[in-house]
């Protein structure tokens, strides 16, 4: 398997380039010596990159599961409680900007503006119903008030554990 010589490695560094295209043109040559025509044999394929939380702690999660969640999940389930899971997502009308394997790079023209399309839910836990609120603004104090509205609306005499996932004091 051809792997990059240490002389073009070194040639970069003593010799460092001061136009982008030179510096193309010596990334081309390094490559085309380092890799072979198919990339697919290495096990390289176009991949995204992917997030971890940076604050998770797998401990509090998993008490909090055992604590607060499966207690009212199985009260759920009895028909004596309504557990509901709220969170927003958020869509933003443009489009997508992937991945492609392609000789140069491609461009799209970008519509004008950021437009979205905001929708709040509440799933149900055990009958996966969905309680929506949806706008074009922002998701704020006023819609959540407008969700729970519908929901306490929806389920008359019977106790109700929402949870939120991320919920923060920033619009509300």
């Amino acid at each position: 398997m051809p792997r990059i010589s240490r002389i073009h490695t070194e040639k970069s560094i003593k010799n460092p380039c001061f136009s982008v295209s030179v510096r193309v043109i010596r990334v081309q040559k390094v490559l085309v010596t380092a890799i072979p025509n198919e990339p697919k044999k290495l096990n390289f394929r176009c991949r995204k990159v992917g997030m971890l939380p940076a604050k998770a702690d797998p401990e509090k999660q998993q008490e909090f599961l055992e604590q607060e969640i499966q207690p009212r999940l199985e009260e759920a389930q009895a028909g004596k409680r309504v557990v509901l899971f709220v969170d927003a997502a958020h869509f933003v009308l443009s489009a997508f900007l992937g991945f492609l394997w392609s000789a140069t790079r491609i461009f799209i023209r970008a519509p004008s503006g950021r437009q979205r399309f905001n929708v709040l839910g509440a799933l149900n836990a055990i009958t996966h119903e969905m309680t929506t609120i949806t706008n074009d603004a922002y998701i704020t104090a006023e819609s959540v008030c407008a969700l729970l509205e519908k929901i306490a609306n929806l389920y008359i005499g019977i106790p109700i554990t929402i949870f939120f996932n991320s919920l923060n004091n920033r619009n509300l």
